[in-house]
């Protein structure tokens, strides 16, 4: 959604289990398994000891991730891992879908937070941004 705002000075953009199951959440009123009224959140919400504020939730209503998503022309790499059970791989796959040229990156059995070798996901990512930029 930052890429999209600021279009003109973003060449290449990298999403990293991008979390697009956010707004679904918000609307259900229920994130990570941790519940709350959506049309009336409370100041602060604790999920897995990390707090999300209102603005957290409210900013996710609208406008559509995946709308906002389509505005951006600029390069993209998506990497995913398959074990991640926070970014839902359906979710993810849509990035990949609305823009062309998407390079998908998938790595088989990876977490959220790319365990057990985040630095495989970071490699990838850079590698990307190296060759991108590059051109």
């Amino acid at each position: 959604m930052t890429a999209v705002e600021l279009d003109d000075r973003i060449a290449a953009t990298v999403l990293m289990c991008p979390a697009a199951v956010l707004r679904d959440d918000a609307i259900r009123g229920n994130t990570m398994g941790v519940k709350y009224d959506p049309l009336d959140s409370p100041e602060r919400v604790e999920i897995r000891k990390k707090v999300i504020g209102r603005n957290f939730i409210t900013v996710r209503f609208p406008p559509s991730i995946y709308e906002t998503a389509q505005r951006y022309h600029g390069k993209a790499c998506v990497v995913h891992g398959t074990g991640d059970r926070t970014a839902l791989y359906t979710y993810v796959k849509r990035f990949v879908d609305i823009w062309p040229g998407c390079e998908w990156h998938e790595l088989t059995g990876y977490d959220h937070g790319f365990n057990p070798d985040p630095d495989a996901a970071t490699c990838i990512a850079a590698d990307f941004l190296i060759r991108t930029l590059a051109e």
